[in-house]
C-alpha cells in the first residue's frame, strides 16, 4: 500500500516468512542492499525447524517461544546490508535489556562495532500496538573512525504532541532528532555518546534511560513559604529563562517581601489576573511584534527565491546537461529552472533559522517546526507554480473576495444580519403570545399562527370582543409581516451569493468555458430549427400548434442565449477582467506569508502559555499559606457554630495543631 501511495512502481513485494524462508534472493542467497529501513512485527514467535539460510544469524538464536523474535529480524537486516550499508528499524524496548541469548546477540552487535545509535521514541506513536514505547536501532557497517567502539544514545521519549488516539512527533521533534543524530550533539538529558567500555561495565545492557536519564528534577517545596506565605526567589529565578525570551521582568508579577521571598503584586488578586497581566504586558507584545517584523524581512527576500520557480530562462532552460552552467546566486539558480524542491527547502529553512534564532525566543528546532508546518501547507502550491506557473486555482476564494469583491461580501453580511435581526424579532413576537404549551410541545410560527387564527375566529363570534380580536389580528399580521421579510431577505441573500460565486468564477477562469457551453446549446437549437424547417409545417391543426410553439420557444431561447453571450463580455469587464498571472502571484505570495505568520504566532503563543503556566504553578503552590487556610477554616467553624447555637444544636469542636520548625 505504501508503494502504491508513493507511486513507486518498481517495488518488489513478496508474500512469505522473512525469517524462515526469505523471498528476495540474488544468486541463490539473500539479496544485499545499500540501505534497509523496516518496521517488522513486534514480539513474534518463530520456528527454527524449517529455516533456510541459518548462517544469517551469526550472533545467535533468540528463544523460539515467548514472542522474542525481534533480534532475529535485526540480524537478518544486518546481513542484508552491503559492506558499507546503513540500516534503521523500529523495535520494542525489551530487546535492549532482556538477558540470556538476547544478551548474547546484543554483545555480538556491540563487539562487531555495528551499532551507531539507539533512539528512544515517545509512547503510543503506532496505531494498533499495545507496546508502550519503541526504539529506533541504527546499524552502520561503515562507522566513522571517531565513532568506533561507541554508540550514540538519544532519549526523545518526552518530546511529542498528544493526540486523541495516538501521539505524534511534531516537526520540531523530528528536526531535533535528525539534527542531533547527524551532528552527534551531546545534550543534557537528551543525548550522549557512550563508549564500549561503559556498556561492557553494564553487562551489555543497552537500556537508553540507563545512559541518558531524562527524568524531571523533583518539584521543590519550601515549607516556610507554605506556612507563612511568600514565594521563594529561587523558584522565581527558575522561570527567568522563559521570562528572558520575551524581555519580561519578574517585578511585573512579584513584589519584595522578606529576604529570599517575594509576594504577588496587589493587582494579582486571583489566578486569572496572571494571564491578563502577561497578555497585556508591552514588552511581551513588543517581542512578538519584533518577531513578526523579522519574519517579514526574511519573507521579502525568501519569497523571491521560490517565486522564481515559475520562471524559465530561454537561454539556459533547454540545456540537457546543467553541469556546465554556473549560477551566481540561489535566486539565479531558481530563476533558471534548476531549483529542485529539496534544494529550495534546505535554502529556505537555513535562512529562516539565521533570521529568527538570534532573537532567542524560539530555538532552532522550534524555528524548524515553524518552517516544516508552513512548507507542508505550501509545497503543493510550489510544485504547481514550478509546473504551470502562477495560476488562479491555488488562490483561496477569500483572497479574491478581500481583494476584488469586498463590497459584495459586505452586502451579503448586511443581508445575513438583517435575517438574524428579523428572526430575533419573530422569536420575540412568538414569545409575546400568551400560549400555554403542552409538555414537550415545540413552539413554532405555524403553531402560534394557527392558535391566533382560532382565537380571532372565536372572539369574532362573541359579542363585545371586537377589540380583543383586533389586537390578536394585529399580532398575527405582525408575525406574517416578519415572516415575509425573512423570506424576501433569504431570497435576496441567495441571489447575492450566486452573484458573488459567479464573479469569483469568472475572475478566476474567465468566460471562455461559459461561452463554449452557450455556443454548444445555441448550435443544438439551430440544428433543431433547421430540421424543423426542412420537415415543414405539419398539416394537422393540433400538431401545427405544437410545431409553431416549439419553433417560437427555440427562437426565443436562441435570442436569450445570444444576449447572454454578449452580456458576458460586459460582465467580465465590470469585474476588471480575468486575474493576471502577476496578480495571482501577488495573492499567492500573500497567502504564503499569512500562513507562515500564523505558524510563527502559534509557536510564540505556546511559549507565552508556557511562561504563564510557570507563574500559575507558583500561585497554586504558595499564593495561600497554610496559616491563612487555618484562619479561614476557623472562621468558617465559628460561623457554623453560631448557626448551630441558634438552632440549639451542639457546636462543632475541632483541634488542629501546626508544628513546623523553620
Amino acid at each position: 500500500m505504501n508503494m502504491i501511495l508513493h507511486n513507486i512502481s518498481s517495488a518488489i513485494i513478496e508474500d512469505g516468512d522473512t525469517l524462515e524462508d526469505p523471498k528476495i534472493l540474488d544468486g541463490g542467497t539473500w539479496k544485499k542492499f545499500d540501505m534497509v529501513i523496516a518496521n517488522p512485527p513486534f514480539s513474534q514467535n518463530y520456528s527454527k525447524a524449517n529455516m533456510k539460510f541459518q548462517n544469517r544469524f551469526a550472533y545467535g538464536f533468540a528463544p523460539e517461544t515467548g514472542k522474542k523474535a525481534d533480534l532475529m529480524f535485526v540480524q537478518h537486516m544486518v546481513v542484508s546490508l552491503k559492506a558499507k550499508g546503513h540500516m534503521a528499524t523500529i523495535m520494542p524496548h525489551g530487546v535492549l535489556f532482556r538477558g540470556n541469548t538476547e544478551k548474547v546477540i546484543r554483545k555480538g552487535l556491540v563487539d562487531a562495532n555495528l551499532l551507531e545509535a539507539l533512539i528512544s521514541l515517545p509512547p503510543a506513536l503506532f496505531y494498533g500496538t499495545g507496546i508502550p514505547a519503541c526504539v529506533i536501532i541504527i546499524i552502520n557497517k561503515n562507522k566513522d573512525e571517531k565513532l568506533r567502539d561507541k554508540i550514540f544514545f538519544i532519549n526523545a521519549d518526552a518530546e511529542y504532541g498528544e493526540g486523541k488516539v495516538q501521539n505524534f512527533l511534531r516537526p520540531e521533534d523530528i528536526e531535533k532528532i535528525n539534527y542531533v543524530f547527524t551532528h552527534k550533539l551531546e545534550i543534557e538529558k537528551y543525548s550522549k555518546l557512550i563508549d564500549k567500555a561503559t556498556i561492557q561495565s553494564h553487562d551489555y545492557n543497552l537500556n537508553i534511560r540507563r545512559y541518558v536519564d531524562n527524568t524531571p528534577e523533583p518539584e521543590p517545596e519550601d515549607v516556610k513559604a507554605h506556612v507563612t506565605g511568600g514565594i521563594p526567589v529561587s523558584e522565581i529565578q527558575t522561570q527567568q529563562k522563559q521570562f528572558a525570551k520575551f524581555d519580561f521582568t519578574s517585578d511585573v508579577i512579584f513584589k519584595k517581601h522578606l529576604e529570599n521571598y517575594q509576594l504577588f503584586r496587589d493587582e494579582i488578586v486571583d489566578k486569572s489576573a496572571i494571564r491578563k497581566t502577561v497578555e497585556g504586558n508591552v514588552r511581551i507584545q513588543g517581542t512578538i511584534e519584533d518577531m513578526r517584523k523579522t519574519l517579514d524581512t526574511w519573507w521579502n527576500t525568501a519569497k523571491e527565491d521560490f517565486a522564481k520557480l515559475a520562471a524559465r530562462s530561454e537561454t539556459k532552460k533547454d540545456k540537457k546537461d546543467r553541469n556546465d552552467v554556473t549560477y551566481e546566486s540561489m535566486t539565479e539558480y531558481l530563476a533558471l529552472g534548476g531549483g529542485k524542491m529539496p534544494e529550495v527547502r534546505h535554502h529556505l529553512i537555513t535562512s529562516l533559522k539565521e533570521a529568527l534564532i538570534h532573537k532567542r525566543v524560539l530555538d532552532e528546532f522550534q524555528v524548524a517546526g515553524v518552517f516544516v508546518n508552513w512548507w507542508s501547507n505550501i509545497k503543493y502550491d510550489l510544485k504547481t507554480i514550478a509546473t504551470v506557473g502562477w495560476v488562479s486555482s491555488i488562490v483561496p476564494k477569500e483572497y479574491f473576495i478581500e481583494t476584488y469583491f469586498k463590497a459584495e461580501q459586505q452586502a451579503i453580511l448586511q443581508t445575513e444580519n438583517l435575517i438574524n435581526e428579523k428572526e430575533a424579532s419573530l422569536q420575540e413576537a412568538l414569545e409575546s403570545v400568551e400560549y400555554e404549551a403542552e409538555e414537550d410541545e415545540e413552539i413554532t410560527a405555524r403553531l402560534i399562527k394557527d392558535y391566533l387564527n382560532a382565537q380571532v375566529k372565536s372572539l369574532s363570534e362573541q359579542e363585545g370582543a371586537e377589540q380583543e380580536a383586533a389586537v390578536l389580528k394585529e399580532t398575527l399580521q405582525g408575525i406574517k409581516d416578519i415572516e415575509y421579510a425573512i423570506k424576501e431577505a433569504r431570497s435576496q441573500l441567495k441571489v447575492q451569493q450566486a452573484d458573488l460565486e459567479k464573479k469569483i468564477k469568472f475572475k478566476m477562469y474567465g468566460i471562455d468555458d461559459e461561452k463554449e457551453e452557450l455556443n454548444k446549446l445555441l448550435a443544438h437549437n439551430q440544428k433543431r430549427l433547421a430540421e424543423m424547417e426542412t420537415d415543414g409545417e405539419p398539416a394537422d391543426k393540433k400538431q401545427k400548434t405544437a410545431y409553431n410553439k416549439t419553433l417560437k420557444n427555440l427562437k426565443d431561447d436562441n435570442a436569450r442565449i445570444k444576449e447572454h453571450i454578449v452580456g458576458l463580455d460586459a460582465f467580465l469587464e465590470g469585474i476588471g477582467g480575468v486575474i493576471t498571472a502577476e496578480e495571482c502571484k501577488t495573492l499567492i505570495l500573500q497567502k504564503h506569508n499569512n500562513l507562515i505568520q500564523q505558524e510563527l504566532k502559534k509557536y510564540l503563543n505556546a511559549e507565552k502559555r508556557k511562561m504563564i503556566a510557570g507563574i500559575e504553578k507558583l500561585w497554586d503552590k504558595y499564593a495561600v499559606p497554610l496559616r491563612q487556610l487555618e484562619t479561614q477554616r476557623q472562621r468558617s467553624l465559628d460561623k457554623l457554630n453560631a448557626f448551630l447555637k441558634e438552632l440549639k444544636y451542639s457546636s462543632v469542636k475541632t483541634k488542629c495543631h501546626i508544628s513546623v520548625k523553620i
